[in-house]
């Protein structure tokens, strides 16, 4: 009233408002202040209850489904002429809050979708507010059944609509709505005579309901359908035994239902695949047929009727049947005895062995079954070739045993022969020795090597010749001055040429006479073999006389033996007989008339005219401590020398390559045609340990040097024994 007092016009107005208001308060305050009431509905497919909130709750407590001393209605509570309500929200398991609802026109504080409580105002007219709640979803949950039986649902839960119970084939109940996520326990029982086989899913979300379990749950969270599956107790059943194993088969029109496969592995009593069946019904009769089939190393042993008619089952018959359930048939297999095949190799060579039991080639087996044709197939090694059989099998043909004992087969594999020819030619003479790669043994040549090996051959030259080459067609994988090596994987052929080592012969004649020289009584030839001896005549012209020899080591004036070991001079003088005793000889003539004269320079007389001697080693030396004693001569014409530095070559295998080292060297001074000297060449670490390795087989090394005959030269460390080429001594 005092805002109305305070502010409002003036004059009748206010007397009239006033006359208004004594009106008012002659009214009862209790009929001026009534309460409105609050009315409380729960809607929706959920459950849940609203609940009064605080002292403007009201006492309120409305439940969904509605419970006994339910309070659903209530006095709004006043405060300065304004009524409230304050109620709650509580949800009901399975269920959810989906809002409130008032009437429009009345303020709402909190009233949202998902608040909690809510409060509602009024000036006095009676409000209604209403609670949504939504249930949990419904889905339909549906039986089909297969052969004689029933399902049936347990409750709780309890469907919304419809029901499972006594679901057969063609009758009962067997469709029912529920509330998503129920879960519904279902039981299926089996009529006499008949088995529950199991469950298929047809639709939907089958949970434990999948296979052969009853009872069993399933929680309906979408539209689900099940079909529950029957069958007949079986009345056909096949016993298998013995220590084989084997299968046995339905054979149609009588093979089963479902057909009969029955496994047994011939080491347990437990069986596998369909060993217990219903007979089939074949014009009015049930019965069943089957067949065996024995598993490889396992025989039939026999058919038995233990239940049921016999229609036609002999002992070994291949099939069996019987008629008039219930029906037992027993089969039984028996182990096929196993032998073994024992097979070896022998020969210098290698093979293997396959074998074909009439499936093809394929690896031997230790054992094989009785009554096994088995054919053993000789493979030789790429190397090898095979030889004969031995054993059970003999010769070189086709080797077939059969298995019913144990057996032995053995076949002989020899290394694959590859001939080797040497052919020698030249105007010399000269030894070829052979040494398997690696063996370090120098041995007379074979004429065969196994497949494949290394060898290497190694020319000689005899006294009195020379090593010239290896022919052009030499089929040598490479050359090491008188070794060829090669590799015997094919026939191989080598052609060596020695030739004999020839002097020349000189034969002068000097003085003022004339005369002629022979040898051996004949001609002179120009040249000679080494080491031949030449016996020399001077026979004097007439009316001269023959003063004597010089050169080649004759003297005197009687026949003279010249032995040619190098280039040779030899000079005859001849004398004119003088008619006036000369003597001296006087004036310009009595040189030539005085017999004195001279004849041509020689090497003897004149060192600018002499030529290098030619230095020859033995083909052995020994080794003293860090020392190779070389004995080596120099030959050549009379009053020449040998005169360089002779090296020391080996030849070893780096890397898997072979490779020349030097390995030592020694300076020579030397006169022709001397006797034997040692030259003490020293030797590198490398090429002592090199010596030291190799022990008594010996160090092959190659003499290189300007003016040395070039020449393999074998090591030998002193008191280290290895073999001595006694037919080279004299080199």
């Amino acid at each position: 009233m005092r805002h109305l007092l305070g502010r409002g016009p003036t004059g009748p107005h206010l007397y009239l408002l006033a006359a208004f208001a004594a009106v008012f308060l002659l009214v009862p305050a209790a009929q001026a202040l009534a309460a409105p009431e609050a009315h409380i509905e729960i809607e929706g497919s959920g459950s849940g209850a609203v609940l009064g909130s605080g002292p403007t709750g009201g006492g309120i407590e409305c439940h969904k489904p509605s419970e006994v001393g339910d309070v659903c209605d209530a006095e709004m509570t006043e405060n300065s002429g304004t009524f409230y309500v304050k109620v709650k929200r509580e949800v009901a398991g399975g269920s959810e809050f989906a809002g409130w609802e008032v009437p429009v026109g009345n303020p709402l504080l909190g009233c949202g979708a998902a608040s909690a409580e809510c409060t509602v105002t009024s000036t006095g007219a009676d409000v209604t507010i209403k609670a949504f709640f939504n249930g949990p979803p419904e889905f339909p949950l549906e039986v089909e059944v297969e052969g004689e039986g029933e399902v049936n649902a347990a409750e709780p839960p309890t469907p919304l609509s419809g029901e499972i119970a006594g679901c057969e084939e063609s009758t009962g109940e067997c469709l029912a709505e529920y509330n998503g996520g129920d879960a519904v326990e279902l039981t299926a029982t089996e009529e006499t005579g008949w088995e529950f086989s199991g469950w298929t899913t047809v639709e939907g979300n089958p949970g434990t309901c999948e296979g052969a379990t009853s009872p069993c749950t399933v929680t309906v969270s979408e539209a689900t359908k099940l079909k529950a599956v029957f069958v007949e107790e079986p009345n056909v059943h096949i016993l298998i035994s013995g220590e084989g194993s084997g299968n046995v088969l339905g054979v149609s029109p009588l093979e089963g239902a479902p057909p009969i496969d029955c496994e047994w592995n011939g080491e347990t009593e437990v069986k596998s695949g369909v060993c217990d069946t219903v007979a089939k019904v074949v014009f009015g009769t049930a019965g069943q047929k089957v067949k065996y089939e024995a598993a490889l190393g396992s025989k039939f042993g026999g058919w038995h009727v233990l239940e049921g008619t016999v229609s036609s089952c002999e002992e070994f018959a291949e099939t069996c049947a019987a008629a008039f359930p219930p029906i037992t048939i027993e089969a039984s297999f028996d182990l096929i005895p196993l032998f073994a095949l024992n097979l070896t190799t022998s020969g210098t060579g290698g093979g293997s062995f396959e074998c074909d039991s009439g499936s093809g080639a394929e690896a031997c087996q230790p054992e094989y079954l009785e009554g096994t044709e088995v054919e053993v197939i000789p493979a030789a090694n790429p190397d090898s070739n095979f030889v004969e059989w031995t054993g059970d099998c003999s010769g070189e043909g086709v080797c077939e045993v059969t298995m019913d004992e144990e057996h032995s087969v053995g076949g002989v594999f020899d290394l694959i022969q590859r001939a080797l020819t040497i052919n020698q030619s030249g105007t010399g003479s000269g030894v070829v020795e052979c040494e398997v790669e690696e063996s370090e043994i120098e041995e007379a040549c074979q004429a065969t090597y196994p497949d494949g090996t290394a060898v290497i051959v190694i020319a000689y030259e005899e006294p009195g010749s020379e090593f010239v080459e290896w022919t052009a067609g030499s089929e040598c994988d490479a050359v090491f001055e008188n070794e060829c090596e090669l590799t015997m994987d094919a026939d191989k052929a080598v052609g060596v040429v020695f030739n004999l080592i020839t002097h020349a012969l000189t034969v002068n004649t000097a003085g003022s006479g004339s005369g002629s020289v022979s040898c051996d009584g004949g001609p002179c030839a120009s040249s000679y073999p080494e080491g031949a001896t030449v016996t020399v005549t001077a026979t004097a012209g007439s009316g001269s006389t023959f003063a004597g020899w010089s050169g080649a080591g004759c003297s005197g004036t009687g026949s003279c033996v010249v032995t040619i070991d190098a280039d040779t001079t030899v000079t005859a003088t001849f004398n004119a007989e003088s008619s006036g005793g000369g003597g001296g000889g006087g004036g310009d003539n009595g040189g030539d008339n005085g017999g004195g004269g001279g004849g041509e320079e020689t090497c003897l007389t004149n060192a600018a005219l002499c030529k290098p001697g030619l230095l020859i080693a033995n083909p052995a030396a020994l080794v003293k401590g860090n020392k190779a004693l070389l004995k080596v001569r120099c030959r050549g014409e009379q009053g020449a020398r040998c005169r360089s530095t002779l090296k020391l070559i080996a030849r070893i295998r780096v890397h898997g390559k072979k490779k020349n080292v030097l390995i030592g060297k020694s300076k020579y001074n030397l006169p022709t045609n001397s006797a034997v000297r040692v030259l003490r060449a020293k030797l590198t670490s490398r090429g002592i340990k090199l010596v030291r390795r190799a022990g008594e087989r010996g160090l092959k090394v190659k003499l290189a040097g300007k003016g040395a005959k070039i020449r393999v030269v074998k090591l030998v460390r002193q008191g280290g024994g290895g073999r001595k080429h006694k037919r080279h001594a004299s080199h």
